[in-house]
């Protein structure tokens, strides 16, 4: 988790409410490190990245949903927010463009007879899988949180039934206009030297993900506003813990790497706010 001592920015650093300060301003902590909730996004990123690496069929895109979600539950939570599983994960595309079709359930079939056999060769496919899984859950989480500081999503939203749709659709118009080649290059990077670490992650995160079937994105229509969050945090939290512990020095390295592209976050940044603005491109 992140150190204790990092405050969370507010929607008024930097000026007026909903003006935040610069992006990489807000994703750098103290020494110059990147901030806490950046690293967190890194980590997730990664974990996201783990998932084509499970070799069962389907389950890869269950982890993926679930890391997702649970990213956007954090980033939301340590701002105080109450709400929905089903809001947290709408804010960042859970399920997105993942239907189970039947074409795609006999390609998914004969994909993971192939990696049985050539695992090897495999590898090197699904090493831009790796990438692009890395990069989308990043950006995702990257411009959730620049929402948030933008007090696009706020509390009215989830109490009130005000529409998500407009942070929804800013997001969405902003990662398909982006050129992401330099977080997928470092992506990319960091995973080929990673192996076997990566394989023994994905390996445990797919195991709990398989064993845990009830953490999915549907409320209980019991449970009072946040109550399934918190339970769902608590009960993931090992799992969390232990590929935070694995992977740390892998993400230590990746998210100062990513910090560095300062020129590419500020123009990501400059891009959501247009969007959200209701600016066309």
């Amino acid at each position: 988790m992140p150190a204790p001592s990092e405050t969370m920015p507010t929607a008024g650093d930097g000026g007026a409410a909903g003006t935040p300060a610069p992006a990489t301003s807000e994703a750098t902590g103290r020494y110059g490190q990147p901030a806490g909730w950046f690293r967190r996004v890194t980590l997730y990123g990664v974990l996201g990245g783990l998932c084509p690496l499970i070799p069962v069929p389907f389950l890869d895109d269950r982890c993926l949903d679930w890391v997702q979600r649970r990213m956007a539950t954090e980033l939301l939570a340590r701002r105080g927010l109450r709400f929905a599983p089903t809001q947290a994960a709408y804010l960042v595309g859970v399920g997105e463009g993942r239907g189970l079709g039947c074409f795609r359930m006999l390609v998914a079939g004969v994909f993971y007879v192939i990696k049985k056999i050539f695992r090897k060769v495999v590898f090197i496919f699904t090493l831009k899988d790796c990438t692009d899984r890395f990069s989308e859950t990043f950006h995702q989480g990257y411009l959730l949180e620049r929402c948030l500081a933008r007090e696009a999503v706020t509390q009215a939203a989830f109490d009130q039934g005000e529409p998500l749709r407009p942070a929804r659709q800013a997001i969405l118009r902003t990662v398909t206009e982006v050129d992401p080649r330099p977080v997928n290059r470092l992506a990319k990077r960091a995973f080929r030297g990673s192996r076997r670490l990566l394989v023994r992650a994905a390996g445990r995160l797919g195991l709990w993900v398989r064993n845990h079937p009830q953490d999915r994105a549907e409320p209980s229509p019991t449970a009072a506003p946040g109550a399934q969050d918190e339970a769902e945090t608590s009960s993931a939290e090992p799992v969390i813990e232990a590929e935070e512990t694995l992977l740390g020095a892998m993400v230590d390295r990746l998210s100062v790497a990513l910090l560095g592209e300062t020129d590419y976050l500020e123009a990501l940044d400059r891009l959501l706010a247009g969007h959200l603005r209701g600016e066309s491109s």
